[in-house]
């Protein structure tokens, strides 16, 4: 019910905002569960793209370890089911899932990893040429601002002093890597990359109604 009430909250405020019908949505944080299909199709959402499939969060993510329903989630686009987001079904909810190729295809992999994204891209657009899978890149305005002069309090999310160290300490001095103006030519690479290749880039409502997904 929580759930339930803040997706309902929030997409009527972006709508209020925005003057048009909200229908696509991204979990912060990527955290989602089994539940969240539900609730996203009792709240109006027809799009999710918060299950990234084949992504393995590793070490430095908290709660990394409740994600594992990535690695066996569909990779290409799908109807999900209704009790369970990881899985198809026949409900009116599309899931066009995140890329990721183990590593997630993220900017903070951009920005901490970029040579590992450098081999993303091309393994991305081998298996698009094959498949025709989207490619779904996930990025934050916030990350082309530099923080790096900001005193940061690093939270802490565990009592487990090994898990305090890697999913807080590291992950907080590494997120700030190529943060702010840095950023900038490692987005462009990996927009220019696309675009040279004759890429479109979509919104996720317009590539969906291009494929037919959206029930009417």
């Amino acid at each position: 019910k929580a759930q339930l009430h803040q997706l309902q909250t929030s997409k009527k405020i972006l709508e209020d905002i925005s003057g048009e019908e909200v229908i696509s949505f991204r979990s912060p944080a990527l955290r989602l569960s089994k539940d969240s299909a539900r609730a996203l199709i009792e709240s109006g959402y027809r799009i999710d793209s918060s299950v990234a499939s084949q992504r393995f969060d590793m070490f430095l993510s908290f709660g990394g370890i409740k994600k594992l329903n990535w690695l066996t989630a569909p990779r290409l686009p799908y109807r999900v089911d209704e009790n369970n987001i990881f899985k198809k079904g026949s409900s009116p909810l599309v899931e066009v899932p995140l890329s990721a190729t183990l590593f997630p295809y993220v900017s903070t992999t951009m920005r901490v990893f970029p040579l590992i994204t450098n081999i993303q891209r091309q393994l991305l657009h081998t298996e698009t040429s094959w498949n025709e899978k989207p490619i779904v890149f996930d990025i934050h305005p916030n990350e082309f601002i530099d923080e790096s002069n900001e005193e940061r309090t690093i939270e802490r999310r565990s009592r487990n002093p090994v898990s305090y160290f890697l999913q807080d300490v590291i992950r907080s001095k590494l997120k700030v890597k190529n943060l702010g103006p840095a950023a900038a030519p490692l987005y462009e690479r990996e927009i220019s990359y696309y675009a040279q290749r004759a890429y479109t880039f979509l919104t996720l409502k317009d590539y969906c109604k291009q494929k037919g997904l959206l029930a009417d």
